[in-house]
């Protein structure tokens, strides 16, 4: 266990230095290198991570419909090495995508990774294989739709998709709320509600008709994170944004439209997971936003009344990480070259 709090000691320091300063390329790079080693050069990760390795040994014979995307990414890494290349090559490509959103979309970059770090890193990028890739291009697909880029917006949706399922739901809830305005969100969002208890066998038939993965019907059956941290990070989230909404300046950008989407389709799939535990899962598609509305928030505030949030969002951090990491399966050791840190 040692190791990740080594890990959550030297972002900490990172952070530090981040808010104190202006933004920093090397100190963010140097923090990306440090989550890529720990990340790419692991030996578990949950039982998904045993489940995707019978997956690539067994390759080119498909065990499971896991998506074109992640099918190609397997056959790529296969060919060039065996399962510890291809841990290494998705750590890679997922760090990458959500590290260049992460730094092209706030001021205090090294801030927004010791969030993230600390509350949906190892349940995200070292369990969630498929969707840790999945999130990486939906959170960048969402960056270029802001900027107004939407025919490359679209292909990284597309390319989301094609490494999980879930992306494609958690891309119609952003775009269908995108598209509403005010009495239609809340009319949306009150057939939601009503449909709710029917939903496992709504997703069932849609999945049927539409993209047809043989995976749905267990992951209904999955139980999701534990609820008092989704609805934590939730409301840091909705509290931070109620701030910076006085910012005359945010209320007239697309930002504010963005996020205000964000809050709401949170709020939905929140709701929602109460009926379908595991659609908590939709949520790690809007997390990263959750943060970057927090870093924001700080410029709100001043020296002393900054630090001292810090020190409530490190502590928070520092909890629910080790939190995570005794109780999932007893105990989350790391292991490296077979044996553990």
């Amino acid at each position: 266990m040692l190791i990740y709090n080594t890990v959550f000691l030297f972002l900490v320091l990172c952070a530090l230095l981040d808010l104190a300063d202006k933004k920093n390329f090397f100190l963010f790079t140097l923090s990306f290198i440090v989550l890529l080693i720990l990340m790419g050069f692991r030996g578990n990760g949950g039982d998904d991570f045993l489940v995707y390795q019978q997956y690539f040994n067994s390759l080119p014979i498909i065990l499971y419909d896991y998506g074109v995307g992640y099918f190609y990414l397997n056959s790529f890494a296969k060919y060039f090495g065996n399962y510890e290349f291809f841990i290494f090559v998705s750590s890679l490509l997922c760090l990458s995508l959500q590290s260049f959103f992460i730094y092209s979309e706030t001021e205090k970059p090294c801030l927004v990774l010791l969030l993230f770090y600390s509350t949906s890193f190892l349940w995200l990028d070292f369990i969630l294989i498929r969707q840790s890739i999945a999130v990486g291009f939906f959170v960048v697909a969402i960056s270029l739709y802001k900027n107004s880029r939407n025919k490359l917006s679209f292909l990284f949706f597309v390319f989301s998709a094609l490494f999980h399922e879930t992306a494609f739901f958690a891309a119609a809830l952003f775009y269908i709320f995108s598209k509403l305005e005010k009495k239609g969100i809340l009319i949306a969002i009150l057939i939601l509600l009503i449909l709710s208890p029917f939903l496992s066998d709504i997703l069932v038939i849609i999945n049927n008709i539409t993209i047809k993965n043989k995976n749905v019907e267990l992951y209904l059956g999955e139980h999701a994170l534990p609820s008092i941290a989704n609805i934590a990070e939730f409301l840091m989230a909705v509290l931070a944004f109620i701030i910076i909404k006085k910012d005359d300046i945010f209320r007239n950008s697309k930002e504010y439209r963005l996020y205000k989407v964000i809050i709401i389709a949170s709020f939905c799939i929140l709701v929602l997971s109460y009926t379908v535990p595991t659609l908590a899962r939709f949520l790690e598609y809007y997390r990263l936003f959750y943060f970057l509305l927090l870093t924001r928030m700080f410029m709100y505030f001043n020296l002393r009344s900054r630090y001292m949030i810090f020190i409530a969002l490190t502590v928070y951090g520092f909890v629910r990480m080790n939190s995570f990491i005794y109780q999932f399966d007893s105990g989350f050791d790391y292991i490296f070259n077979g044996s553990s840190i």
